[in-house]
């Protein structure tokens, strides 16, 4: 038994590292000690994340929150104490939040919790973070002092687009991690990548893909109740009116399938 508990481990830990590869981005050089982000990942059929995560949303998952340092000392309960502490944190709210398991369905750990615990070992209590707090954080989806300030954006031929798979928001620095073709836009994957939203311009890839725009768009189709609870953070009614009315004539849905490349080439 004891043996079969110790490869079910090893076996999990060898999917989150296969879950997580894409989006540990906390090792690049330069990200300062006040950078953290709450991250979410868009359903899309290339990565593993992404893929699962459209078995639940059609819009947005909640996917980890992330720090750039350790937040504070050793702590003085276990790890395996503070793991299980979140996981009764999260079983009965993960639904509310689209915080799904991202494994792949056949590995049988199913929506919760084995996903979201092993989210917060690598990302929380690794960090010196209590369950509490780093429930705390993931969950916050109040818009005030986060920007953009992540993407994770690989270019698909098949749609001629910097496709954005998973964005993060909170302070520091913006990084980017991916491959990038200069001469075809950026776009977020709608509907499971069946749609798009075209960014018309990547110098202001912050104003378009402003958190409002992300709760508004895609957090609040799936949970209205979290518009509800917030007002957009815009500062004049008047101003997220046209805010919005901007992104709503920049917004370009094209078919999957479409191959002729000519309307987005720059070159």
């Amino acid at each position: 038994m004891l043996m079969l508990v110790s490869n079910l481990q090893i076996f999990l830990l060898l999917v989150v590292n296969s879950v997580f590869a894409s989006y540990y981005y906390s090792e690049y050089d330069g990200i300062d000690e006040t950078w953290k982000s709450q991250v979410f990942a868009f359903p899309n059929p290339w990565l593993i994340s992404g893929r699962n995560c459209a078995r639940n949303s059609k819009h947005v998952c909640l996917f980890k929150y992330e720090y750039s340092v350790r937040q504070g000392e050793e702590r003085d309960t276990s790890m395996e104490f503070d793991t299980l502490l979140f996981g009764a944190l999260v079983r009965p709210n993960f639904r509310k939040y689209n915080f799904y398991s991202l494994f792949p369905e056949h590995y049988g750990t199913g929506p919760c919790c084995s996903f979201q615990k092993q989210v917060y070992k690598k990302f929380g209590s690794s960090y010196g973070v209590g369950p509490r707090d780093y429930w705390a954080n993931l969950t916050n989806f109040n818009s005030q002092g986060k920007q953009l300030n992540w993407i994770l954006v690989n270019y698909r031929p098949h749609v001629c687009l910097n496709v954005i798979q998973s964005v993060g928001y909170g302070e520091g620095v913006f990084v980017y991690h991916g491959n990038y073709e200069l001469d075809y836009p950026m776009a977020i994957p709608l509907r499971n990548a069946y749609e798009y939203y075209v960014i018309p311009d990547e110098g202001a890839l912050e104003h378009f893909l402003s958190y409002d725009w992300l709760k508004e768009r895609l957090i609040c189709r799936d949970q209205p109740w979290i518009c509800e609870e917030e007002t957009f953070s815009g500062s004049e009614p008047h101003d997220q009116t046209e805010f919005r009315r901007k992104l709503k004539n920049h917004e370009v849905q094209i078919p999957i399938r479409r191959h002729n490349c000519s309307s987005f080439s720059r070159s």
